[in-house]
């Protein structure tokens, strides 16, 4: 189900749309879900909507309150592309055969087809430009979402708890430095992937209750599961509520096949976790490194995650996904 609420316009500015297969029906998908649909003339001056109302194509200028208008423009026209791009403007090139010549090098997203899109792609591409984090699901009483520097306050009243940090590595003494830290992963982890570390809040309040997600690890090739709990909403099942809805999320959303969980020999509480979830014990792995996340470790009770230090010993905990995930 759709859960778009930011985006409210899509400018389809494309110079033959009636040649381009699924539009129409992507269209309607758009409309049925209350994002209104412009389509410019051929002139590339005027606009139309679905009942075929004109009016003249609107530019914002560089004055204009754009993110607060809820706009994405995709566009088959170079030019365009420059001059929205130009302006911080959110826009997606359409890729055809007129343009495949074209440097489309300074957007973040094109598209080349409409006819298997959702409107959760659209929405997904203008947060990203709004600098707003995507929902990624919900549980029964949790929300998983991408990680803001405004939760960092949060996490830190988190990692004060001396069970936390038994195993795992603290957050950045400086706060400034660990608000630095997470601007870049959102930038660059989640502008990257699409996935990571994500934020666990509560669906009664909001309130930051953790993290967990899955992340990529240096000198492996299977995705990995990790998460850390708040100590006072731990033994709770959350844990394991959390990260059963992101296997699930695993398979249907990002099409893994596999994922591993790296576990140190004494957290017997995740290691158990782990196995309830499925997961199998196939030894132990010597780490090198990370290349997503440089602060998640693992803590006793119901945290397991992504140590920063090099040369530890883990237990490689290992899952086989499949559509239909089983919880032991």
């Amino acid at each position: 189900m759709f859960q778009g609420k930011r985006l409210k316009k899509v400018y389809m500015d494309i110079e033959q749309p009636e040649k381009v297969p699924g539009l129409d029906g992507f269209r309607q998908k758009l409309e049925g879900v209350g994002i209104a649909v412009y389509m410019t003339g051929r002139d590339g001056k005027t606009v139309r909507t679905l009942d075929s109302r004109s009016a003249v194509l609107w530019l914002p200028d560089e004055n204009a309150s754009y993110f607060a208008d809820g706009s994405l423009w995709i566009t088959d026209r170079d030019d365009r592309v420059r001059t929205l791009a130009g302006k911080g403007i959110a826009v997606a090139a359409y890729l055809c055969d007129r343009n495949r010549g074209e440097d489309f090098s300074c957007l973040r997203y094109a598209v080349e087809g409409f006819e298997d899109m959702e409107p959760e792609f659209l929405e997904r591409v203008y947060l990203r430009y709004a600098g707003l984090p995507w929902h990624i699901l919900d549980t029964a009483r949790c929300t998983v979402r991408e990680t803001t520097v405004e939760d960092v306050e949060a996490f830190y009243q988190i990692y004060a708890q001396p069970e936390i940090t038994r195993y795992m590595e603290a957050l950045f003494a400086d706060r400034e430095a660990e608000i630095w830290y997470t601007r870049d992963y959102i930038e660059k982890v989640y502008g990257f992937y699409g996935f990571g570390m994500w934020t666990v809040t509560t669906r009664e309040n909001g309130d930051v209750i953790g993290r967990a997600g899955l992340t990529m690890r240096e000198g492996f090739e299977t995705p990995e599961l990790g998460f850390v709990i708040a100590p006072w909403r731990q033994r709770q099942g959350i844990a394991c509520e959390v990260c059963e809805a992101i296997l699930r999320y695993g398979v249907d959303e990002l099409g893994f096949e596999e994922v591993q969980a790296l576990v140190e020999p004494g957290n017997c509480a995740s290691l158990q976790l782990c196995r309830k979830l499925g997961f199998t014990d196939v030894g132990t792995v010597q780490t090198k490194g990370l290349t997503q996340n440089t602060d998640m470790g693992q803590s006793d009770n119901e945290n397991t995650g992504m140590p920063e230090k090099d040369g530890k010993i883990f237990r490689r905990m290992y899952k086989r996904l499949s559509p239909k995930i089983q919880i032991g």
